[in-house]
């Protein structure tokens, strides 16, 4: 767990966002229950971060782990470079804006998030097997846009809590 700093400077929140990729995960001594309807012998996915392998692994003891790091969280950086301190949540907020607007200040734009979505759909889909994705919160976001696009049923939610599992359905 990071504890991000606040109220911070922009070379300090970029550091802390750095941090945080590489970030433990506080894994919680009994794994969540897998809801039934988790098909027996689904393919596991994480992210190429640590801290998603971890969350997989807990979760999943038994599984074989495929990794792929299109399942990364969607990179932030601070939207400007400032040395007066502000509080994180308006680097946070400007960060993400700069994420919807495009604007190249951000490691990467929601244009290109939202294909890296698509492409791990399009990829999964083709290879036809069930499959439970370990990833993070704003990926998973892009995640669920594109499969409520394409017509999977599920539980679509604003914001994921660290080990919630969210199943969905091809149409």
């Amino acid at each position: 767990m990071l504890d991000w700093p606040d109220p911070c400077t922009s070379r300090e929140f970029d550091a802390a966002a750095q941090a945080y990729a590489l970030a433990p995960v506080e894994v919680p001594v009994k794994a969540p229950v897998v809801p039934a309807t988790v098909p027996a012998g689904a393919r596991i996915w994480a992210s190429g971060l640590s801290r998603a392998q971890i969350t997989a692994r807990h979760i999943f003891p038994d599984a074989e782990l495929h990794i792929d790091p299109r399942l990364n969280e969607v990179d932030l950086r601070s939207y400007a470079d400032r040395e007066w301190p502000l509080p994180l949540s308006v680097w946070m907020f400007r960060g993400r804006l700069q994420w919807v607007l495009h604007r190249r200040r951000q490691p990467e734009v929601r244009r290109e998030s939202r294909a890296r979505a698509r492409e791990v759909l399009d990829d999964l889909e083709a290879a036809g097997l069930d499959c439970v994705l370990v990833g993070h919160g704003f990926m998973h976001s892009c995640l669920m846009r594109e499969m409520r696009h394409r017509g999977y049923a599920g539980t679509y939610v604003q914001r994921m809590s660290n080990g919630q599992i969210l199943v969905f359905d091809r149409p």
